[in-house]
């Protein structure tokens, strides 16, 4: 954290990466960068970070904003950061990243692959990590970290508590990691999985003959 002095009594905390900052804050810059006026993105995001008004920051000698600007970089560069954090903890309470994807639900399944519709994946960003990290129920100390530790089952309709939290307190590199992870490896499982699906659904829907009597064949094999 970067503090930037005005004078002996204006002080202002400027975060430096993307772990000094919650996941809200993640996701609300995520939009801003996506503005097409380089001078309106730069007001908006030192806006973000600092939480001093627009109309302080234009009235500042630009020297002192150009502080700001530079405290600010980090925004416009890649996280480096793409190792999973397995626990976190939030208030006292610890979650932990559902990272085996081969064992996940058809609820976790149908949840995900809601909120990662038309690419929605930022705007939704609290919601899929309130169902890939869970409480975390036991720590098994005699296994290799970090998979030493389960997670309590999913249950769809007790995450909008875990959303809000995370949304409001969730460090953002933990997201943009899991993030990272999950668009690299699990949502590539799901596709595979669909369209494996789609295909059967179709071979069936073309050929329902066959596939009765394949069903007969298997049925009527020997061994």
């Amino acid at each position: 954290m970067k503090i930037i002095k005005f004078s002996e009594t204006e002080k202002y905390n400027v975060p430096e990466t993307w772990a000094e900052l919650p996941l809200c804050k993640f996701m609300e810059l995520s939009f801003i960068k996506e503005d097409t006026d380089e001078v309106d993105k730069i007001l908006k995001i030192a806006i973000a970070l600092t939480g001093i008004s627009e109309e302080k920051l234009l009235n500042l000698p630009y020297t002192e904003f150009t502080k700001i600007q530079s405290a600010c970089q980090f925004v416009f560069t890649e996280d480096n950061t793409k190792d999973i954090q397995y626990i976190i903890e939030i208030d006292n309470c610890k979650y932990g990243f559902d990272y085996d994807i081969a064992k996940m639900t058809t609820s976790e399944y149908f949840d995900i692959d809601h909120y990662v519709k038309n690419g929605n994946t930022i705007v939704n960003l609290n919601e899929i990590m309130a169902i890939l990290y869970r409480e975390v129920n036991n720590v098994d100390k005699s296994k290799q970290e970090p998979f030493n530790y389960t997670i309590v089952n999913y249950e769809s309709d007790k995450t909008a508590h875990r959303a809000k939290l995370f949304y409001e307190k969730m460090p953002a590199s933990a997201a943009i990691a899991a993030q990272f992870f999950f668009l690299m490896v699990g949502i590539s499982c799901m596709e595979s999985m669909k369209d494996y699906f789609q295909k059967e659904t179709s071979e069936k829907t073309k050929n329902p003959r066959k596939s009765r009597k394949a069903k007969a064949s298997k049925n009527d094999g020997v061994g």
